[in-house]
């Protein structure tokens, strides 16, 4: 269906297309191979300000496609879209049980269509749009499995933070995971009276693990990858983070950017790292500040 409906906005000659990289998978190279003005862009809030941004500038639509459990986070960029009456298509792919209350867009939207209309359905309301000559928001939710990025946490060297954190720490000392482990790591966890702590959320994991850690004085972890890192990395300037904090992240050596100046600005302790015998060694040294531990692992393939 998705192919479909982007065949249908290329016959119009509309060719601006906008993906969030939680997503990027699903767009296959056929797709992408015939895309003039394809953007991938991280975050979906991002992404949907951007949208806006190409809109202010060629007065065309531009179709934006995004995760279902990412479209909470571009309401902002859709409400100003609807202020400005500017032609965004807003195609939300997830399973069902994802889908946002259509009563949360109907203020700030034309129209939101679902997939229990069949694909003609949504392609001839696509086109009504297009004569109507568009002034607010579309948008279209479309039940699909969703085939995303898979996060890092997936790969063994997740597994293997986890377990160097857990056999390094002091007891009482806190650890937040985002994926079930090893029942072996979970009972020296309770041997040592250290909680694993199991939180899986795209946004805000900085926010609500410093949240934590400021009304806890015994040590905190947090174990993450990358992308959360950079949907949140205001975080880290925060006044009065203390001390008693360790992140510890997961990057690929393929991607460009680095945090360097703006972690040590901000008085953190950041090193980077590419083995778990460097990460023992640096929880192992004594530190008066935070710590962030940067893990750079090879590029997927």
């Amino acid at each position: 269906m998705l192919e479909d409906i982007i065949e249908f906005y290329r016959s119009n000659n509309f060719e601006d297309i906008i993906v969030t990289s939680n997503i990027k998978l699903l767009i296959d190279k056929i797709i992408i191979e015939k895309s003039k003005n394809l953007n991938i862009v991280e975050d979906a809030r991002a992404a949907t300000f951007f949208a806006l941004g190409r809109i202010n500038i060629t007065r065309e639509p531009v179709m934006l496609i995004m995760s279902s459990d990412e479209l909470a986070n571009s309401l902002t960029g859709i409400t100003e879209a609807n202020y400005q009456y500017l032609p965004l298509i807003i195609i939300s792919i997830g399973d069902k049980e994802d889908y946002i209350n259509e009563e949360c867009f109907k203020y700030v939207t034309k129209k939101v269509i679902s997939d229990n209309k069949n694909g003609e359905s949504i392609i001839q309301e696509l086109g009504n749009y297009f004569d109507e000559k568009w002034f607010k928001p579309l948008l279209i939710q479309i039940k699909e499995k969703k085939e995303v990025y898979k996060d890092m946490s997936n790969n063994k060297e997740y597994y293997d933070i986890v377990d160097c954190v857990v056999n390094s720490a002091n007891s009482n000392a806190q650890i937040f995971i985002e994926e079930a482990v090893d029942e072996d790591i979970v009972n020296i966890a309770k041997s040592k009276d250290i909680s694993l702590k199991l939180r899986k959320s795209l946004y805000g994991v900085v926010s609500s693990f410093l949240g934590h850690a400021a009304v806890n004085d015994n040590k905190q972890y947090l174990i993450t990858t990358y992308d959360k890192i950079s949907r949140d990395i205001n975080a880290f300037n925060m006044r009065g983070i203390k001390n008693n904090i360790v992140v510890i992240y997961i990057k690929r050596n393929d991607i460009n950017h680095k945090f360097t100046s703006w972690f040590e600005c901000n008085g953190f302790d950041f090193t980077v790292v590419k083995s778990i015998l460097e990460i023992e060694k640096k929880l192992s040294s004594p530190n008066k500040k935070p710590i962030i531990i940067e893990y750079l692992v090879n590029e997927r393939r």
